[in-house]
């Protein structure tokens, strides 16, 4: 039933092969009716995009869409190492006390069925992420995002994509749909040449004309490819267009109003906010839909401490992450080294002996603050 263009206002045919089977890639439409229109298109189409995402032949799909199960990010967090969907599973805990009483507790988590029913562990260095971890984890990035957030930069970026996406792209489709009317009626011309050649009222051969006439419905045929193309590429920017234009309804006030909401609530907050997330074992890859102001530290708070004791530092693999910094927050601190003796790259972001050489002079360490910071963070767990 939701797949029906009627709730849209366009009544549908040649939907029924001769097997009585649906054929959607042969399906027509008649003329819109107001009658009909039970939806606003914009909203049958997104009705749309989420059905093929919940698809299993769409598991990559950027739509996130959150489902009924009582976990924060269900049906919005993906495998980070094969980019598939992960399921809601649990386990049930028996523990028995000093006083002799049993005592039941349900442990929830996130898990990778893809690769543990079709036999790929060997990529995945964790099958399953414990959901009061990860939860806990990914609600504090979204915040410290949000915190950071400048409402002013949203605003510019709303406008600039608008212009470069939405309004440029919606043109060019107009152009090119008032081009396919022109072709339409060369063709027509065309064919009413090959009357005039059948009854000897043109000099043109036969050939001639079906030739033209076969290069025109060629053209034809290729601008419509492309019309639809950019038709459904349109689409996908007006999606994204309302995804900010939601973010930016709620931006004022979102930290207070998610802390009081509900669960419910709270999923489709932060299915509106984020982009992309995925987990790792031990790691989170986060993406939002939102910009990031400038959030540089000042001078005299970039500097946290200095020791002539060799530091103990998470492993930063930063080097193949693009676009992309560690998280910090008070107890989870992601540092730099700046050592006088290390080459330039050493100096951005190593970690000891990744250059090659043994750091002996006394180290500042850094937090890890880019002067812009990019709307993706990748945060490990300590």
């Amino acid at each position: 039933m939701l797949r029906n263009p009627i709730l849209k206002g366009y009544q549908r045919y040649n939907y029924i092969n001769d097997d009585k089977h649906l054929t959607w890639k042969d399906l027509k439409l008649q003329p819109f009716n107001p009658d009909y229109k039970i939806l606003e298109e914009e909203d049958f189409d997104r009705v749309q995009e989420i059905i093929d995402s919940r698809s299993n032949k769409n598991n990559k799909q950027e739509i996130n869409t959150p489902t009924k199960s009582k976990l924060l990010l269900s049906g919005i967090v993906k495998c980070g190492y094969c980019g598939g969907n992960l399921s809601v599973d649990h386990s049930i805990t028996t523990n028995k006390r000093k006083d002799g009483t049993i005592q039941k507790s349900k442990v929830m988590r996130y898990v990778c069925k893809r690769a543990r029913h079709l036999g790929n562990r060997e990529d995945h260095a964790c099958l399953q992420f414990g959901a009061k971890k990860y939860e806990k984890e990914a609600e504090i990035v979204v915040k410290d995002f949000i915190s950071k957030a400048n409402k002013e930069d949203f605003v510019e970026v709303l406008d600039k994509f608008q212009k470069e996406n939405v309004v440029q792209k919606d043109s060019h489709l107009a152009k090119l749909k008032k081009e396919i009317q022109g072709d339409y009626q060369e063709l027509s011309a065309i064919k009413g040449l090959i009357i005039k050649v059948e009854l000897g009222q043109s000099k043109l051969s036969f050939d001639t004309v079906e030739s033209m006439l076969l290069e025109q419905e060629i053209k034809i045929a290729e601008k419509g490819k492309l019309i639809e193309s950019l038709e459904r590429e349109t689409q996908k920017e007006k999606t994204k267009m309302n995804e900010y234009q939601e973010v930016l309804e709620e931006f004022d006030g979102w930290l207070e109003k998610y802390d009081e909401a509900e669960l419910d609530t709270k999923k489709m907050m932060l299915s509106r906010v984020i982009r992309k997330i995925s987990f790792k074992k031990d790691e989170i890859d986060l993406e939002l839909v939102l910009p990031i102001g400038n959030t540089t530290p000042p001078e005299d708070q970039n500097r946290v401490g200095m020791t002539e004791d060799k530091a103990k530092i998470t492993d930063l693999a930063v080097h193949n992450i693009p676009n992309s910094h560690r998280h910090r927050r008070p107890g989870l601190a992601d540092r730099l080294r700046d050592f006088d003796e290390c080459n330039e790259a050493c100096q951005r972001r190593s970690v000891d002996g990744a250059c090659g050489q043994e750091h002996r002079r006394k180290p500042v360490l850094r937090l890890l603050r880019p002067t812009a910071a990019p709307r993706r963070r990748t945060h490990r767990f300590r």
